[in-house]
């Protein structure tokens, strides 16, 4: 028998070292009780490396005992831990050494086997208080092939309740599932802001034309909010994590986590508050500011998430890169869905699509679908109803209308609502929602084989000046042809025209197009108008230059020769399809420009037109603003039972001229009004004739 076990057969007896308990495969402690004191026996199966006991149940703010084996001698050290990580010796911060060493150290196996003793309660700050004959909560840890105290690996640590007795009925012990450990508590948080919110964010960012997106973002979010808070409450609670505690990286990550825990709170209630604005209010600038928040809230806890996620890598483990490449997946998808939104090639959706004529669509409209119009799409707004930043209420009132106007910034809502230019992404999010496509009319171009008319380049043939600020556009191509004359379904479409700014982006802008030969027109009437002199087969647009205009300041800068690209005919127009009936439009500035076709249509046939009428309501606010008011009256003075020109000038209401119109005919015999104007002059007159008893669906908005 070797001298050490001798010694410590004596050391036993001596003492009475009769209770033991493993822990752990490699490690086992003894221990007897003294009247104030206990003597412990550390038995541990390392060779080189530390086996430790606390007197709590985590590591954090904890009383320890640990015992070093670095190979040829034992270190016997009374420490406490303020961390997770690396307890001090009580020496250093402070306190005193209570460890009295009796015998022992490194046994044959060179492992530890050692005696030592520590009164039950000391005078130390540091020390925890050892109870006798109650359970008291422990935790150990062991580490081997250690040169100094390193982090431990996973299984090499536990807690537990134990009875410090000399008597055997009240010898108790009870390993405990692990307390609620910063190891769960960072993986659960890195499966939800590293995995779940990314996928809330992607359906509200990319996929919000689709049912799931709304419920799916909501419920991923609240479950995110709910497990974030209750899993930081029972973090606070167990661990006592006070931040002056804590160092460098885990420093980091325990002040990101109040900040979500209070981020989470101010997320749950704007969106909440969001939700209510869009579906109960028409309060645009509530949603605005409700719908920033929101955004600016998401993101900052997307980016804490992900910056906490790396602040806690070292308590992640081998996961870690699986939640680095779910970022990975969010950054590309992002870039991924920024590219494609700006090339705003959907062609692999769009020839899925059936067709679908503006009648059919209108029947539908007319049996309760929430259907509208982008250039030649039907589109489905219903499911986008609770998604649109704009409210509920905007999609409710322009169903059945041309959206393009809308989107692109040169038309709005009206009344108090100003235009906005969507991004790109609304551009691309319309494409999705869309149901049916609408055929290009068939005869207004010919074109030659392996041309279409989604993408047409013109050139530009000539600009005319028609008075101080209305231009004449000419454009030619040897591709496409317009049609001699206008067909009556014609009236009223438009073309699209693209302009790449490298200021301003991608920027869509809608003209209606004009057969009608101005100066041939006004001959008739031996008044001189420009424009006689065009090309055959032309497109032209007339436009008003505005000071500080995107289009407008593009258009004038245009020479002949010049390459401009187009897109249509669009939108339903005037939808008529034969002069019988009563008919009113109010117009607005160059609203006029929409229905000089229809006129001249009119001005032709009328010979044979019996039983119609049409009245048309101009509003300008200069008597020069209308370049060819003198057209306007010679046609009025030649067909004066067929068509009556109503003038409004300066009239900032829009309607005083015009209240006595609709009472001076029978509503029941009007087939149709239309509205063209700008966006303020659009809702005014619209509300005026709501409130005047027009039925809803005899207006129009062109």
């Amino acid at each position: 028998m070797s001298t050490f076990l001798a010694y410590m057969l004596i050391a036993k007896a001596c003492f009475g070292l009769s209770f033991e308990q493993k822990l752990h495969n490699k490690m086992t402690i003894g221990w007897s009780i003294e009247p104030t004191s206990i003597i412990f026996n550390f038995k541990c199966s390392i060779t080189r490396g530390y086996c430790a006991l606390g007197f709590g149940r985590r590591m954090l703010d904890t009383d320890m005992i640990i015992v070093i084996n670095t190979g040829y001698l034992i270190n016997l050290q009374d420490s406490y831990s303020s961390k997770h990580y690396t307890p001090d010796s009580d020496t250093i911060i402070g306190g005193t050494n209570d460890l009295k060493y009796i015998s022992g150290g490194i046994d044959e196996n060179g492992h530890i086997n050692i005696i030592f003793q520590r009164n039950l309660k000391t005078q130390d700050k540091y020390d925890e208080e050892i109870l006798i004959d109650k359970t008291m909560t422990i935790c150990w840890a062991i580490k081997d092939d250690a040169r100094s105290i390193e982090m431990h690996e996973d299984g090499d640590f536990g807690a537990s309740n134990i009875v410090f007795t000399n008597s055997q009925e009240l010898l108790d012990y009870k390993e405990l599932g692990l307390a609620y450990t910063t190891y769960e508590h960072v993986n659960l948080m890195s499966v939800c802001w590293g995995v779940i919110i990314i996928i809330a964010a992607i359906s509200a960012r990319y996929f919000k034309w689709t049912r799931w997106w709304l419920p799916t973002h909501v419920l991923l979010m609240v479950l995110v909010i709910i497990a974030t808070c209750i899993s930081s409450s029972r973090q606070i609670k167990y661990d006592k994590v006070y931040v002056e505690t804590l160092e460098d990286m885990h420093l980091i990550a325990s002040r990101l986590g109040f900040f979500i825990l209070s981020l989470c709170t101010a997320q749950g209630v704007f969106g909440l508050t969001l939700l209510y604005y869009r579906i109960k209010s028409d309060n645009l600038q509530a949603q605005a500011v409700m719908t920033r928040g929101h955004k600016l809230v998401g993101w900052l806890l997307v980016l804490c998430g992900i910056v906490a996620i790396y602040a806690g890598k070292n308590d992640i483990g081998q996961e870690f890169g699986f939640y680095c490449f779910m970022v990975a997946v969010l950054v590309c998808f992002e870039i991924f869905m920024h590219v494609f939104t700006h090339i705003n090639n959907h062609s692999f959706v769009l020839k899925r699509l059936k067709e679908m004529n503006y009648e059919e669509a209108y029947e539908k409209i007319k049996a309760g679908e929430i259907l509208m119009f982008f250039d030649n799409l039907v589109i489905n707004a219903r499911v986008f109803k609770q998604s649109h930043p704009g409210g509920k209420f905007m999609i409710a009132e322009t169903v059945g209308e041309d959206l393009g106007g809308y989107l692109s910034g040169c038309s709005s809502y009206g009344g108090r609502f100003f235009p906005y230019a969507h991004s790109e992404n609304a551009f691309s999010i319309v494409n999705y929602m869309a149901i049916a496509k609408i055929p290009y009319p068939v005869g207004y171009l010919t074109y030659t084989e392996g041309q279409n008319q989604n993408h047409m380049e013109f050139i530009v043939f000539s600009q005319q000046l028609l008075n101080s600020d209305t231009w004449l556009l000419t454009l030619k191509s040897q591709y496409f042809s317009m049609a001699p004359e206008p067909k009556l379904e014609w009236a009223g479409k438009h073309f699209k025209v693209l302009y790449n700014s490298k200021k301003h982006g991608k920027v869509r802008r809608y003209y209606s197009g004009v057969f009608v030969n101005l100066g041939l027109w006004g001959k008739e009437f031996g008044l001189s108008i420009p424009g006689e002199n065009e090309c055959p087969g032309s497109v032209k647009f007339i436009y008003k230059y505005y000071q500080g205009g995107i289009m407008t300041g593009y258009f004038k800068s245009l020479t002949p020769g010049q390459i401009l690209s187009i897109q249509g005919p669009f939108g339903p127009g005037l939808m008529i399809k034969e002069l019988k009936g009563t008919f009113i439009a109010y117009v607005g500035g160059t609203g006029l420009i929409t229905f000089l076709d229809f006129i001249y249509f009119i001005w032709k046939n009328s010979q044979v037109i019996t039983e119609f009428s049409f009245t048309l309501c101009l509003s300008i606010n200069e008597l020069n603003d209308c370049f060819c008011l003198d057209l306007l009256q010679k046609v009025q003075d030649a067909i004066p039972q067929v068509f009556k020109l109503v003038l409004s000038i300066g009239d900032t209401k829009h309607n005083t001229t015009f209240e006595n119109i609709i009472e001076n005919d029978d509503d029941k015999k009007i087939e149709k009004i239309w509205i063209c104007g700008p966006s303020g002059f659009n809702r005014n007159i619209y509300d005026y004739l709501i409130d005047t008893g027009v039925n809803k669906s005899k207006i129009a908005l062109i």
